[in-house]
């Protein structure tokens, strides 16, 4: 994913407009159209601005998926792996809403476990 379209999905998962979160990270609008297109990079005063708005790091933002541990993890089933696309496209309270799910799903198994 490149950083316009991580910039772009972090904005809207925020639910900001793109005026919004120029005015938040001290740009003019039409500079984060032109992140979110590829088109040009934020200096490094605005990319601090932008990962401390969004709370992820600015290797998150700069650098390529690839490189990232948690997304070189590997779930064999396509329709579960599909389904947590899904999720990561919600809004934040129905993602931590789906996330105790898991858990509480992950816990009733342990417990099972334990007992058997």
């Amino acid at each position: 994913m490149t950083f316009g379209e991580k910039l772009r999905q972090l904005r809207k998962r925020k639910k900001l407009t793109q005026e919004q979160m120029a005015e938040l990270i001290e740009v003019h609008e039409s500079h984060v159209g032109r992140y979110e297109k590829d088109l040009s990079s934020p200096t490094a005063q605005v990319l601090i601005r932008i990962a401390k708005l969004f709370n992820v790091s600015t290797d998150y933002l700069l650098f390529d998926d690839r490189n990232d541990p948690s997304t070189s993890l590997k779930i064999s089933d396509n329709e579960l792996f599909a389904q947590f696309q899904e999720v990561d496209k919600m809004d934040e309270e129905k993602r931590e809403l789906i996330k105790r799910i898991i858990s509480m799903a992950i816990n009733e198994d342990k417990i099972k476990k334990m007992v058997s």
